[in-house]
């Protein structure tokens, strides 16, 4: 490390010459502090073979460690397609270095929220030649990484000529997960090769329906007809979203239907909604709670009528009442009442004489379970996104009790509720879990975790206010809340 430190202070402010070759040289010193130093350096270099050639080195050598994946990624910024070429060359047909498949998604999904045709083109070119045997991780991670990259890039549809080659290869692989994404990254971009044809079409329609067939065929003939224009598959889509169909092939229907419907995506789901299963039904939540124009359809739809308003549940009643948008406040406040953000005494003196009762740690499990469980993980159950339960497990009852009747009282820095509103529409609320210098990363109740780039973000605002919702005891008896201090402290 001091060898490093010492050519540092002698470049002064600026590096160049003999100084990079030497720093080039360096990449096979035994000390991995010093590679990681190393890395961090080759940023301050101009693009160059020889720094793309220094920074896949490191990466064969380093990408286990986060830290070190980390670096070389801060370095790479304008040479992320030579850099990923260079690691794909040199894997070739061998089995690639721990760590390596998760830096060759991390590397490709910057690639795809870059969103230039040619580097897309490009990198799919080099994902071709990686052997779908010796090297299916870094196959299927680089794929799903740039697919999770053009994602970040909204619903926009982008021109990506000369990518038809490479996709084609990509949609006859014999790995099922590659041709997963590479039908997703078929859906992102725009290549005339890629059209599907009238005869495949017809086959995956049928396909499709056909409740004879495997599972898993049916599934990929519905992903490959995000391919096709809606008009020829909507029937079919709409066909599926029935509780009567396997849970996997509903939810891949639902899910194709809402990337490729557009607009009419909002009342398709609406008029099919007693017929959706439970994980469809969340689904569609999920997807109305998305966008503001989704959502104000369906608050629409839930006072006419025509949805119970119960599948509304808690949180999203909390997050309904922090919402950018007047208008779907104002809804909330008719459909679910003012939220109680006062700290009513009553509720404290209802619960009181808990403390005083023996409560049974396995009842308490349920109700964690039950009502706990998408915030706070325990043992093998559960999401951690609320601070841990290990760190308050030796607070008194009775302050554990305030803080759950009261979640708003005391809200620990990291996990007040964040609302983000993109500018394509898109509406997230969570924890701001990642602050990056491009990009955040919002983590909703159930640990699901959305990355939005900075570029990408209309407005960001901090509510103040726990992610836990009010009246999280309603339904439960003193005696449960016995149960689940005692679990909380066991």
């Amino acid at each position: 490390m001091n060898r490093l430190l010492a050519l540092l202070l002698l470049a002064g402010p600026a590096l160049g010459g003999a100084l990079e070759d030497r720093l080039v040289r360096m990449v096979e010193d035994p000390d991995p502090r010093v590679r990681f130093q190393l890395a961090l350096t080759l940023g301050e270099l101009p693009s160059s073979e020889a720094k793309v050639n220094a920074l896949a080195r490191i990466a064969l050598q380093d990408s286990s460690d986060r830290w070190a994946r980390t670096a070389i990624l801060s370095s790479a910024r304008e040479v992320c397609v030579p850099l990923f070429q260079a690691l794909s060359a040199a894997l070739g047909q061998s089995e690639p270095p721990e760590g390596i498949p998760e830096f060759l998604r991390e590397l490709a999904r910057v690639i795809g929220a870059r969103k230039l045709p040619e580097e897309i083109a490009r990198t799919l070119s080099a994902v071709v030649n990686l052997d779908s045997d010796k090297n299916k991780e870094g196959k299927t991670a680089a794929l799903a990484g740039l697919s999770a990259g053009l994602d970040l890039a909204g619903g926009e549809v982008i021109p990506v000529p000369g990518a038809g080659e490479s996709l084609s290869r990509l949609l006859a692989d014999p790995l099922a997960e590659v041709r997963d994404s590479a039908i997703r990254i078929a859906g992102r971009i725009q290549s005339a090769e890629t059209q599907t044809s009238t005869e495949s079409l017809e086959r995956d329609l049928a396909t499709a329906r056909n409740e004879e067939k495997p599972e898993a065929e049916r599934i990929e003939s519905i992903q490959r007809l995000r391919l096709a224009d809606i008009s020829k598959t909507q029937s079919t889509l709409e066909g599926l979203l029935s509780a009567l169909q396997p849970e996997a092939v509903e939810l891949a229907a639902l899910e194709v239907l809402v990337e490729t419907a557009g607009v009419s995506a909002t009342e398709i789901l609406l008029a099919h909604w007693r017929e959706l299963s439970p994980k469809a039904k969340e689904a569609a939540l999920r997807e109305f709670f998305a966008r503001r124009e989704r959502l104000v359809r369906l608050l629409a739809a839930i006072e006419q009528g025509d949805i119970p308003a119960s599948v509304v549940d808690a949180p999203r009643q909390n997050q309904l009442a922090n919402y950018p948008d007047p208008e779907v406040v104002a809804a909330s406040k008719r459909l679910f009442g003012q939220p109680d953000k006062s700290e009513d005494p009553a509720i404290y003196e209802r619960f009181r004489s808990a403390l005083e009762l023996q409560g049974d740690p396995s009842r308490g499990a349920a109700i964690h379970k039950e009502r706990c469980a998408q915030c706070h993980k325990v043992g093998e159950v559960g999401f951690q996104l609320g601070p841990d339960w290990a760190a308050v497990k030796s607070n008194p009852p009775d302050s554990l009790l305030v803080s759950i009747l009261y979640p708003n009282r005391v809200v620990a820095p990291g996990y007040t509720q964040y609302v983000v509103e993109t500018v394509d529409g898109e509406v997230l609320s969570g924890i701001l879990a990642v602050s990056g210098p491009t990009s955040l990363i919002i983590r909703a109740a159930g640990g699901e975790d959305t990355t939005v780039l900075r570029q990408n973000i209309a407005e960001i605002r901090d509510t103040s206010l726990s992610l836990m919702p009010a009246k999280l005891e309603e339904g439960l008896t003193p005696r449960d809340m016995a149960d689940l201090l005692a679990f909380m402290r066991e």
